[in-house]
């Protein structure tokens, strides 16, 4: 089994490549290369400049596709043409709806299974939380922010055009995976990234009311140039509240959680590893299979559509 990792940028050198090597995985994996057009400094692994220059590829090659969420679907396209048939690609899939339609149905013509990254589904944090909600918890409303300080990325890199694309992603795919389909949003706005002099639209942060199929409405929010890393989900229920303080970096390895009662767990929690885990096969559940579930990942990029709509985002 060989892992290609097309696009070294953060997401594959510091994210993927680490998930990988510290996993069982590792173990399954005999080569390790990458995709990009311009070679990384410091890469300590072949870099092919494009995908048609990579050789021998084969069924059992794992393509990880980390480029920006622009490029996802012609990028996995050329994946599907040189003949790969596993595939993994970061959040979101695409970055509309038209574009995720046509991104599952390549994959569908060409029989390669693709495995969307939704981390929180594969979180000990949030799977604890999926069941006290199951035991029969009566939600009345959540709450889900996630905000860190993203402004030296923003200001240098173009591959994500508004907050909608870096942390939204993750807590709409959440919430749906907790509280079922999101039938409508409410209320949508975001405002602009300004440092420096410098202003870029939507970038700065996002706030997004949502309604569950259920009638549940929840709040997800994200700034992206907050001076401290949040990544917290509250549950308001009628018998006490659940909150749950996710990792917040591949070099936090637990999730605290709060029950109704007030007692703190320390949950031992590296989503992205037992994502990836999962995608390259280690584990065949039906509940894991569900966590790749073209369906919900679709309707995720559906809702983030609708959400832009109504904050005004291009």
């Amino acid at each position: 089994m060989r892992t290609v990792l097309v696009g070294y940028g953060h997401a594959a050198r510091n994210l993927h490549r680490a998930a990988i090597e510290e996993s069982v995985v590792g173990q399954l994996v005999h080569a390790m290369v990458a995709v990009d057009p311009v070679c990384p400094e410091d890469a300590d692994l072949p870099v092919y400049p494009d995908l048609r220059g990579l050789p021998d590829v084969s069924a059992s090659d794992v393509f990880h596709v980390t480029v920006p969420p622009a490029d996802h679907v012609g990028v996995v396209e050329e994946v599907i043409a040189a003949g790969g048939r596993h595939i993994i690609v970061e959040k979101p899939p695409a970055t509309d709806g038209p574009s995720a339609r046509r991104l599952l149905k390549a994959c569908a013509d060409a029989g390669a299974a693709l495995y969307p990254v939704g981390v929180w589904n594969f979180s000990s944090g949030i799977q604890r939380v999926k069941r006290d909600i199951e035991a029969g918890r009566r939600v009345l409303h959540y709450e889900f922010e996630q905000s860190k300080n993203r402004i030296g990325r923003t200001l240098s890199n173009t591959a994500h055009t508004s907050a909608f694309e870096v942390e939204l992603p993750h807590q709409v795919l959440a919430a749906i995976w907790l509280f079922g389909d999101i039938e409508d949003v409410v209320h949508a706005e975001s405002r602009p990234l300004r440092h420096a002099g410098r202003e870029i639209a939507h970038a700065g942060g996002a706030h997004v009311v949502v309604r569950h199929r259920s009638g549940l409405l929840g709040t997800l929010v994200g700034h992206l140039d907050k001076e401290r890393r949040t990544r917290r989900l509250r549950v308001v229920c009628a018998d006490g509240d659940l909150e749950v303080s996710l990792p917040r970096s591949k070099d936090e390895t637990s999730s605290l959680y709060r029950d109704g009662s007030g007692a703190v767990t320390v949950i031992p929690d590296r989503p992205l590893t037992e994502c990836l885990v999962a995608a390259y096969g280690a584990v065949g559940a039906a509940e894991t299979r569900a966590a790749f579930s073209t369906d919900l990942h679709l309707h995720c990029v559906d809702v983030l559509d609708a959400a832009r709509s109504k904050a005004g985002v291009p």
